[in-house]
């Protein structure tokens, strides 16, 4: 934790801001299996919840200045973010009890994850008045499932 001083002038300035949540991703499937391939498309909602993050700003020579970890909502942010997601997906049955599945989803937000009255201007000279962050991915994943025999 620290602020910047007139002796500590920088030539040059990057931050990173890394965000922290938690997720609960329930979800519909609908399936049709083909002898050993079961292709599929599920979707459900989704909620977001804050849980901190951490800021840090770097000088000349990538020189570390500040560093904080907040566990409060930035100004104007919501703490839970509902959203969707849906996608498409196969499982391959490999062996009678080990399967691999590929799945590749659209992951969206509904509500703002923040919203801001802007009090800045372009480089152009044009005002900003309004703000807001959703955010919105496609993912894929790889997954190995093991069964195990109930017989």
């Amino acid at each position: 934790n620290g602020s910047i001083t007139q002796q500590q002038a920088y030539s040059y300035y990057h931050y990173t801001d890394k965000q922290s949540f938690a997720y609960i991703v329930p979800r519909v499937f609908f399936r049709y299996q083909i002898k050993n391939i079961t292709p599929y498309l599920f979707a459900g909602p989704r909620l977001d919840v804050f849980i901190a993050n951490r800021y840090r700003l770097y000088g000349d020579e990538d020189k570390l200045i500040i560093s904080q970890r907040r566990t409060s909502i930035p100004q104007g942010g919501n703490r839970f973010i509902l959203g969707y997601n849906c996608g498409i997906g196969a499982e391959v049955k490999v062996y009678k009890n080990i399967a691999v599945c590929l799945e590749v989803s659209a992951v969206q937000d509904i509500t703002n994850y923040i919203y801001k009255e802007f009090n800045t201007t372009t480089p152009t000279g044009e005002e900003r008045a309004k703000g807001s962050l959703k955010f919105s991915a496609y993912t894929g994943t790889l997954t190995f499932k093991h069964y195990i025999d109930r017989g």
